[in-house]
């Protein structure tokens, strides 16, 4: 949601930002959503009469409810979620992260991007099976999972847990079935 604000003698990002929010340092915010009617200097002198867009903070609340963890960010013009998730978490493909965390603002349309917004940026779980720089993935034992269920989720195929169970034989032991709920185990890449 939006509001329009005319300009008054003196008035600076900072000082509108300050009577909306509370914060000038928010002033981004009014600025992003009004690019192309504010110079692209964000310190030029606001000119008394121009009418320009605020984002409400109502919005912002909306946003971060349920979530109170990770980082906030002002949507650009352009701006995709594949390209805020390249930008946050080096990979792309993980867009559909930031896109759950903010379902609602965004109108369940993951193409809603609206200068100016702001959107959470959620903080990745470290155990969230994300792959590191060899392609492995550390993973945290479930329920009553054998290493073939655990094989045939990541893999799609369960006679393929023997990958896991070698890498993973200092933990576990000798046998394979000797692994426990909260046992923290690396999945190998595919194809090793």
């Amino acid at each position: 949601m939006y509001e329009v604000y005319t300009v008054k003698n003196k008035d600076t990002l900072w000082d509108i930002a300050e009577a909306y929010y509370g914060d000038g340092s928010l002033w981004e915010r009014i600025f992003a959503a009004n690019q192309t009617a504010i110079a692209s200097d964000p310190n030029t002198m606001l000119e008394p009469g121009l009418e320009i867009t605020v984002p409400l903070e109502e919005q912002t609340t909306a946003i971060s409810q349920g979530s109170d963890a990770g980082q906030r960010y002002i949507l650009q013009e352009d701006d995709t979620l594949w390209d805020i998730a390249e930008a946050h978490y080096g990979d792309g493909s993980l867009w559909e992260q930031i896109f759950a965390a903010n379902r609602e603002a965004l109108s369940n349309d993951p193409e809603n991007i609206i200068p100016g917004q702001q959107i959470v940026i959620p903080l990745l779980e470290e155990s969230s099976s994300m792959p590191d720089a060899s392609g492995n993935q550390l993973y945290t034992v479930e329920g009553d999972e054998s290493l073939w269920d655990i094989a045939e989720k990541f893999y799609g195929d369960g006679s393929l847990w023997e990958l896991i169970h070698e890498m993973n034989e200092d933990l576990i032991g000798d046998d394979p079935e000797d692994i426990e709920p909260g046992d923290e185990i690396v999945i190998p890449a595919a194809g090793l």
